[in-house]
């Protein structure tokens, strides 16, 4: 089964903004968190159906099985000046080991194009790892261009391994400033009841509002602290479809992104201990919601 793809590397980070409480989550009500500080009001499930209870592990929480389709880690930069793209481009692939052994894409753009547009971009010869340059961003990516059949514990080690390599030469080869940073993680699990059912039985309890609706999304934010770090941490949970139609599959997105009022200066060992925290941190956030770990 081929998924539709929810959304692409163009259009990541779409929030950016959202995070999670110190303290565990104990109902439904704490899962989908304040909503964007009271977005939408929803008659939530029953309080006595939270996401860790024994009823719920027993049942369809536990046959959750999460893949990842995407991720993607971005460093914020103050700005960077392109005068030598191709020696850039060579200067990245060296240090990740020549990751990148696609086809190089680099875009000589007047200077007042959009800062996002990446002026280089580089990707391996089977597109899943890819890298965008921007002039106030670089975004590294793992990609799974066919259906997901890798666990998040399976690739993490070496995606994260390879993002900080990147962060090294940016850090210490080009000594960039990085105000922000922030990891992007999309999943999803297969369902057999169906994902829009499973979002109106756990989320939305009896409303009779949502009975028929084709599509359900749920996104929350909230705002805590990760470490030393005051982050925003979203959380997307969505109805995903095949080309024909069926909803056999859940799809799920946190976004882990250090807040833009709060931005700072942040040097290399600081970005290595944000990502170490930030994937323990997402795992916990599936766990505590689902009662399956990412």
């Amino acid at each position: 089964m081929r998924i539709w793809r929810i959304s692409d590397q163009a259009t990541g980070l779409g929030g950016m903004g959202c995070n999670a409480r110190n303290n565990e989550i104990k109902s439904r009500r704490d899962c989908i968190g304040l909503l964007g500080q009271n977005h939408i009001n929803f008659s939530l499930a029953p309080p006595g159906r939270i996401c860790d209870n024994d009823s719920a592990k027993e049942g369809l929480m536990d046959k959750l099985n999460f893949l990842i389709q995407n991720i993607q880690s971005a460093l914020f930069l103050e700005s960077f000046a392109f005068r030598n793209k191709l020696a850039i481009a060579s200067k990245i692939n060296d240090a990740v080991g020549q990751l990148f052994d696609g086809d190089p894409m680099m875009l000589d753009l007047f200077p007042e194009a959009p800062p996002e547009i990446p002026r280089i971009q580089l990707k391996d010869s089977r597109s899943i790892y890819s890298l965008n340059f921007s002039v106030n961003r670089i975004d590294f990516f793992y990609n799974e261009p066919e259906k997901p059949t890798k666990t998040f514990d399976s690739i993490k080690d070496e995606y994260l391994t390879n993002f900080l390599k990147i962060n090294r030469l940016v850090k210490e080869g080009y000594h960039l400033e990085t105000p922000r940073i922030a990891l992007v993680i999309k999943a999803i699990s297969e369902i057999d009841m169906g994902s829009n059912l499973f979002l109106q039985q756990e989320f939305l309890g009896s409303k009779e509002f949502f009975k028929n609706t084709y599509a359900l999304e749920i996104h929350a934010l909230e705002k805590t602290a990760l470490g030393q770090f005051p982050i925003n941490r979203w959380f997307r949970i969505k109805t995903a479809r095949d080309r024909l139609g069926k909803d056999g599959t859940l799809f799920v997105e946190i976004d882990i992104n250090t807040q833009p009022e709060k931005e700072k200066g942040l040097g290399k060992q600081e970005i290595e201990e944000f990502y170490s925290s930030a994937i323990e941190f997402a795992k916990r956030s599936f766990l505590r919601c689902f009662g399956s770990s990412l």
